[in-house]
Parts: structure tokens; C-alpha cells; sequence
């Protein structure tokens, strides 16, 4: 019969199998298929990191070229400046000489001009204009080497950019020299360049401007942040902000690469762009290679490997339940018993143990919710690790209790470790909501014959002794924590609890952080904690209040702020405290705080305990339906409420309903 028991439970043990060993061979192919996904990730992200060094390479050394022309167009003219006859000599001569410097020195330059400090310019061409309302002369004349944006020539309406620079006598600007120069002597190189099998080059001005392509029918006609192409056009505004730099975009059903560089002189980008297919399309051959090698053996590999990690894993995983506490990972009582076995000797000796059990914990899950009281828990076994050596074993002894063995350790020494976890205790209270403190009672074994059982008891015994001690003031300290309770009556927990869900609910829709959202629980709480000085038959009053009851009630949010400072605890919330009664439009109390001046955590209270309140009997009226008080609050959105809350909440209420 046994036998035959036995036979069963293997075999539906490995029918137990069958379905995991499915999961891990999934779980198999998965890894497989996220491996070649990254090996193409990871070829392709080579392949593009090339495209960009290679095509920033040309992009800059085309820019650099450019640059050289026009800095040495700029030098030369920096000479011809220096001629004094620019200064000294007349109309007629200035002109005569423009024209021999052109034929001579610039064949290459449309024209050759000297403009006075009035305007007034004589071209090579011998003629004669004004141009003081030109931006490159007015640079000029205040002493700047300008590059001109590309504009249209006075000789062949063809595209030209003007260099001029300042004619000065002992340092006095008396004139501005330049030149029209056309712009295909410094796009010649780019309009020529090429790279890979159909990437090319091209310029664009300071205003986006496209100055030169492969594609004449888009010269001059085409600006790159409006080209009707919203990735171009993005990338359109990158080049014109930045130095450099590389990118991507689609244009005309086409992904392509884009590395662009300025010509400092002139304010121009060369922008030099490639199909993206051009460079991936070399890095799907690879992958296929590397997957008809890999793939075989890889699943072979991957599924044994699972199958054997996944078995050590869960036999190291119930090994660590059987031997922790699930909520703060320390040791457990059944391994500080199986510990105690093994330490039951002189080499241990003295062996000094440390009971500790937390204080407040009851009044922190009854106001702060069971949640914060495991935070608390975990908090206070973060702190007895950090306080404890190497060598001690800290471990939970069950609900809110503490135990720490300390072999070879003597009674002064386990006293240090004492004092040195209620120190910690203290730093880590300022960052959490809660105080962290604890009642600790140690007793030391010194020989084999005193029994472990009766040194546990007296460190107990001593634990609660100190425990009694500070009970009076641990109990104030929940009180400051706490006082509202000791003004309400019973028929008002109802209602809070409402409030509670509410407000939580609100401050979950309106996307708060967890901590956002602990803090709001408290002051959900706490909000109305001035009122501990207002008398109860005000507060309950059926009719209207004077004006000297109205003004008693008014200064509760200032007294609350004032006791929520008093403590650590409630210092987190005292400032939404203060503001829960202002009004969006600046007409609330105390500060007369508008808009997003009050803080967030205040005006979600003021929004949910308004409907709260309005949906509640009260001594001086009915409540209305909850449709009726949504009405109200959205009348009020903006004046006395934050509005975008308001849609939130009236949203949220809605779909509630």
C-alpha cells in the first residue's frame, strides 16, 4: 500500500514537469530571440557609430575648406584695405584702383567696392550707390570682419555673399572695402562630394536655407525647417543651433543618416547625408551567420542550464524562508534556536543577548495604516544591522520584537551595541514620518551552567523595565501625533474614513508619489489639529457665528502649523497644514496664497474635504447629493479651488458613480 502510494505521488510529480520544462523551453527561445536582438542591436549600433565618425569626417573637412577660402578671401582684402589711397585719394581714383585690383589680384570677384562712413560706395564697375541700409556695412563700419548672408548680385543676378571689412586710419574707421563674391567658388567642393554608394553633400545658410545639392531643382528653394518633412524639420532646427553633430531623418519615403558641421566665417552648414539601408543592410547577413551557428547549441545549453539553475534556486529559496523574515530579511526564531545548539559551548562564551522591542508600532498602523507599521519594522531591522558587528546574528523574534546573539561578548560591550542602536535610531528618525525608537534589555551567559533560557528572561525582563520607563513619553509623543482624536465624537469617524478615500484617491489620480501620498494620509488626519482650541459647542454651533467665533476658528490653521512643528513626526506636514484654507484666487486665510503658491498637498484637502463636507449633515444644515456638491465645486473651479484638480476629482467621481 505504501509502495503503491509512492508510485503515485512520483508519478504526478512528473506530470508536474512536463508543463515547467514548457515554461523553460519558452523562456529558452525568448532569451534566444533577445540575444539576436541585441547581437543586430549591437551591429547595427556599430555600423551607425562609423557612419557617423565617417560622415562627421567629411561634413568637418568639407566645413574646414570652405573656411580656409573665405578667411584667406578675408586676409587679402585686409591687405588691399591698407592701401592709403583709400583715405587720401578721390572718386575717381578709388575707382580706377578698385578696377586694377579686381583685374589684377581678384579675377574671381564679381566686384571690388570703398563705401565712406556715410554710405556713399564706389564699385571696380564705377558705379555708384548708397548702402548704409546693409547690415554687412553697418558691422563693418563698427569694426568687424562680416561675411554677408547670401543675397543677389548687382552684375548678373547670380547668388553672392559680400566680405567687407573696416578701413581704418591711426584706429578711426574712415571707410569699409569688401568685395561681391560668387558662391559656387566655395561650394564647388561639396557640391562634388559623395560618400558611400548614394550619400552626398550639401549646404544650408544660417536661416536653413538650402545654398547647394546634387538636386538644382531644391537650391534656393527648399529651407530644411520647412520642408513639410516634421523628422527633417526637427532635425532642421538641431543644425542650426548646433556646432555639430549627428541625427536622423526621413525624407521622401527614405531613413536616412545626417552629420553636419558650421563654417564659422560665413554662419553656413555643410550637412553631409546617407540612406540608413546603405549601412544595415550589411548587418542582416551577419546576423543570419551568427544565428545558424549559435542557435542549436544555445537552446541546448539555455534549457539544461534552467532547468538546473531554476531547481538550486528554489532550493536556496526555501532554504532562506525556512531560515528568515519575510519582511525584513533578517534571521527568524527557528534559526536563532538552531544557532543557540551550535553555540552552546565555552568557545562562545560570553554570550550576551539582546531583546528589543519597538515602541509606537500599534500607533503608527492605527494612524499611519499597517503599511507604515511594516516600513517601521523594516526601518528598525535596517538599524540593528547597521548598529550590530559582523559576527552577531540580529534576527526578528516575532511581531514587533528584536533579538541579537553576541558571542564572545561581555555585558559592557552588548551595553555599547545598546546605546550604539538607539543613537542610530535617532539619525534615522529625521527621514522617515515616523520616530523610530525601541525598548532593548541585554543579559549576559558567562559560564555553561546558567541556562540560555533564564538569560533570555532577564534580558526581557530588563527590556520591559526600560520599556515602563519611557512609557509616559512615548504616549505624549503619539498624543502630539495624534490630538485630533481627542476632539471628535464618535459619529465623526464615519466621515473621516470617507475623507480618507477620497482625498488618497484624488491624490493617486492627481499622480502623487507613494511619500506624497503617506504624507496626505497623515494630514488627512491632522489638518484640522488647530481646532484643539476651539470649543466644541462653536464647532457644533446650529446657527451663524459672531464675528468674534468666526475669527477664533480662522486662526486654526496657524496654531496647527505652529503644533505640527513641534514634532518630527507631523514637521513634514505643517506647511500644507497653514495653507488648507487658501483660495486659488487669493482671497483665502492665512497668507492669502493664489494659485500654485498654495502647496499641492493642500489643495487636494481643501478640494475633497469641501465635497466631504457638503455631502455630511452638520448642525446648521443638510446634506446635499453628491451631484449637487460636484455642481458647487466646479462653480468654485478657479476662484476658491485649483481647477485642474477639480476636473480630476469631478472625473474621477463620475466614473465612481
Amino acid at each position: 500500500m505504501w509502495l503503491q502510494q509512492e508510485e503515485s505521488r512520483g508519478d504526478q510529480r512528473e506530470a508536474d514537469r512536463k508543463p515547467i520544462l514548457l515554461y523553460y523551453l519558452a523562456a529558452a527561445v525568448v532569451c534566444l530571440g533577445l540575444i539576436v536582438g541585441f547581437q543586430q542591436y549591437t551591429i547595427r549600433y556599430r555600423l551607425a557609430h562609423q557612419a557617423r565618425d565617417n560622415m562627421a569626417g567629411l561634413a568637418k573637412s568639407l566645413s574646414s575648406g570652405i573656411n580656409e577660402i573665405i578667411a584667406n578671401k578675408l586676409d587679402q582684402f585686409q591687405r588691399m584695405a591698407q592701401d592709403p589711397l583709400f583715405t587720401q585719394g578721390n572718386v575717381v581714383e578709388i575707382a580706377a584702383f578698385l578696377q586694377k585690383l579686381q583685374s589684377m589680384q581678384c579675377p574671381n570677384t564679381q566686384l571690388l567696392f570703398f563705401a565712406s562712413p556715410d554710405g556713399t560706395c564706389i564699385s571696380s564697375r564705377r558705379t555708384r550707390s548708397n548702402i548704409s541700409d546693409h547690415n554687412f556695412f553697418r558691422q563693418a563700419l563698427a569694426g568687424k570682419k562680416t561675411v554677408s548672408e547670401v543675397r543677389r548680385s548687382q552684375v548678373d543676378d547670380s547668388w553672392v555673399i559680400t566680405l567687407a571689412l573696416p578701413v581704418k586710419v591711426d584706429g578711426q574707421v574712415k571707410g569699409v572695402f569688401g568685395g561681391d563674391l560668387d558662391i559656387r567658388a566655395f561650394t564647388g567642393s561639396a557640391r562634388t562630394a559623395s560618400f558611400g554608394k548614394s550619400g552626398y553633400a550639401c549646404i544650408v545658410d544660417s536661416q536653413g536655407l538650402l545654398l547647394c545639392s546634387p538636386k538644382p531643382e531644391l537650391v534656393f528653394n527648399l529651407r530644411i525647417t520647412d520642408s513639410g518633412s516634421e523628422s527633417l524639420d526637427r532635425l532642421g532646427q538641431k543644425i542650426l543651433q548646433e556646432q555639430s553633430g549627428f541625427g536622423r531623418y526621413r525624407w521622401d519615403g527614405v531613413d536616412k543618416f545626417a552629420s553636419w558641421s558650421k563654417v564659422p566665417t560665413s554662419g553656413w552648414t555643410v550637412v553631409v547625408t546617407s540612406p540608413v539601408e546603405e549601412f544595415y543592410g550589411v548587418s542582416n547577413s551577419i546576423l543570419y551567420s551568427v544565428l545558424a551557428v549559435t542557435t542549436g547549441l544555445f537552446l541546448l545549453v539555455i534549457l539544461f542550464g534552467l532547468i538546473i539553475m531554476n531547481r538550486h534556486r528554489a532550493l536556496e529559496r526555501q532554504r532562506y524562508l525556512s531560515y528568515h523574515d519575510k519582511l525584513t530579511g533578517l534571521y527568524n526564531r527557528a534559526y536563532v534556536e538552531d544557532v543557540l545548539k551550535k553555540l552552546d559551548n565555552k568557545e562562545s562564551l560570553p554570550l550576551s543577548i539582546i531583546l528589543g522591542d519597538v515602541d509606537g508600532l500599534k500607533a503608527v498602523n492605527d494612524t499611519l495604516g499597517h503599511a507604515n507599521g511594516d516600513k517601521m519594522l523594516v526601518e528598525i531591522g535596517g538599524v540593528l544591522e547597521q548598529s550590530c558587528r559582523k559576527e552577531d546574528i540580529v534576527a526578528r523574534w516575532g511581531g514587533d520584537e528584536f533579538l541579537i546573539l553576541a558571542p564572545k561578548t561581555d555585558e559592557r560591550t552588548a551595553l555599547k551595541i545598546c546605546d550604539r542602536i538607539l543613537d542610530n535610531c535617532r539619525k534615522a528618525s529625521e527621514k522617515t514620518i515616523f520616530k523610530l525608537s525601541i525598548s532593548l534589555g541585554a543579559a549576559t551567559r558567562k559560564d555553561l551552567e546558567t541556562d540560555v533560557e533564564s538569560v533570555t528572561k532577564k534580558a526581557e525582563e530588563r527590556m520591559y523595565y526600560w520599556k515602563s520607563r519611557k512609557g509616559d513619553r512615548r504616549q505624549s509623543e503619539f498624543d502630539l501625533l495624534n490630538p485630533l482624536l481627542w476632539n471628535r465624537q464618535p459619529e465623526d469617524w464615519g466621515n473621516f474614513d470617507r475623507l480618507k478615500e477620497l482625498t488618497l484617491e484624488l491624490g493617486k489620480a492627481a499622480g502623487l508619489s507613494e511619500k506624497d501620498l503617506t504624507k496626505l494620509a497623515l494630514l488627512v488626519l491632522l489638518h484640522d489639529i488647530g481646532q484643539m482650541v476651539v470649543p466644541r459647542s462653536i464647532l457644533a454651533k446650529p446657527g451663524a457665528l459672531t464675528a468674534e467665533e468666526k475669527a477664533l476658528i480662522q486662526k486654526h490653521p496657524e496654531i496647527g502649523y505652529r503644533m505640527a512643528q513641534l514634532s518630527p513626526e507631523t514637521q513634514d506636514i505643517a506647511r500644507e497644514i497653514l495653507a488648507h484654507h487658501e483660495w486659488w484666487d487669493g482671497s483665502g486665510y492665512p497668507m492669502n496664497l493664489a494659485g500654485e503658491e498654495i502647496p499641492l498637498l493642500a489643495r487636494i484637502i481643501s478640494i475633497t474635504t469641501a465635497y466631504n463636507a457638503m455631502c455630511s449633515e452638520r448642525p446648521y444644515r443638510k446634506p446635499v447629493s453628491e451631484a449637487e456638491a460636484l455642481r458647487e465645486l466646479k462653480s468654485r473651479a478657479g476662484t476658491q479651488f485649483d481647477p485642474h484638480l477639480v476636473q480630476i476629482f469631478v472625473s474621477m467621481m463620475q466614473r465612481a458613480s
